[in-house]
């Protein structure tokens, strides 16, 4: 697919970038010389998602127990936060976070190779990885299918999988797992399958990012067989209580922390934002009520496309952020 639109690209470099300035011990961000200086409306939003994900304590400096150990691992703060509660929770499943943010990291376009022509193929190929769960733990059933094949080249060529980014997340998720290593973090362990498990670990990270589905649109030109476009809605904190049952506390802003991806200022709406998963994702043809995500990107048809997608229920999002969301009364 298309590389994802600057200003996404910006958002999560701009929260690393901030973080690793805490890091180096400057602490009045909005008063460093920048050479581009970033809009300040950007640079308010970093620095709430930063709080949000718990890296920064309320007097904005790194927090001991999130904040600086991700300053160590110069990962997308979102990846970083889910991979130290990988090792944190109840039942660790940080085997499988390492290898998730690895492949994120290193193929984050995703691991295919898709020769033009053909979509179908590729769908096929996907198909053979992919779960109820969405795209991050396809992406696990990707690595340990690829481990099981011996690492093989010639196997990859036939799944239609790119062997050098398989290599590539080999050697950051070897990096990653040293790195956790030296921050005194438990041996790697794996959660045997628990899905739950794994997915609030994801959640940790991903929260800001969580949408509802709201509606399916006809097209009165398309055939009867079309299945429509499922819209979302993003779970934002606003005031007012939600519909479904759990709302975003108000007081935060836009968790997306940016601009909205092509756009150049104001708030992403939440409202008027048509979100539909992406087509290349694993869950683009069901219909999970519940989704957390990795990144958006808008289209050509003004639509914002989730990618990274991941089905959650909604006592996860309860239960892994209630300080961003609160149950209706």
């Amino acid at each position: 697919g298309p590389a994802p639109t600057v200003p996404e690209m910006q958002r999560a470099e701009l929260q690393g970038m901030v973080l690793q300035l805490k890091a180096l011990g400057i602490d009045n961000i909005m008063r460093f010389e920048w050479l581009a200086p970033p809009p300040a409306e950007a640079m308010v939003r970093a620095l709430e998602a930063l709080a949000a994900l718990g890296v920064l304590d309320q007097d904005a400096r790194l927090t001991q127990d999130v904040g600086l150990p991700l300053a160590s691992l110069s990962l997308d703060p979102s990846l970083g936060k889910a991979l130290l509660t990988s090792f944190r929770q109840s039942v660790p499943c940080s085997q499988e976070m390492l290898t998730i943010v690895a492949m994120l990291t290193a193929a984050p376009h995703g691991p295919w190779v898709a020769p033009p022509g053909v979509r179908k193929a590729l769908d096929e190929a996907k198909s053979r990885f992919a779960v109820v769960e969405g795209d991050l733990v396809s992406l696990l059933n990707v690595w340990r299918a690829w481990q099981e094949h011996g690492c093989s080249a010639q196997w990859c060529a036939k799944q239609l999988l790119n062997q050098h980014s398989l290599r590539k997340a080999e050697e950051v998720r070897k990096q990653l797992a040293r790195a956790c290593a030296r921050l005194g973090l438990p041996q790697p362990e794996s959660c045997d399958g628990d899905m739950d498990h794994l997915r609030k670990g994801i959640v940790a990270g991903l929260f800001m990012n969580a949408a509802v589905y709201e509606r399916t649109d006809h097209n009165p030109l398309a055939p009867e067989s079309d299945p429509g476009t499922h819209v979302y809605r993003l779970i934002r904190p606003v005031g007012g209580a939600d519909v479904t049952g759990v709302r975003a506390r108000s007081g935060g802003r836009d968790g997306l922390g940016g601009a909205a991806p092509g756009a150049t200022t104001g708030a992403l709406d939440a409202g008027r934002l048509r979100l539909r998963i992406h087509p290349g994702s694993v869950l683009a043809r069901c219909r999970p009520e519940w989704v957390v995500f990795q990144t958006v990107q808008q289209s050509d048809s003004g639509w914002y496309e989730m990618q990274g997608v991941t089905a959650v229920q909604p006592d996860m999002l309860l239960e892994v952020a209630p300080h961003f969301f609160q149950k209706s009364r």
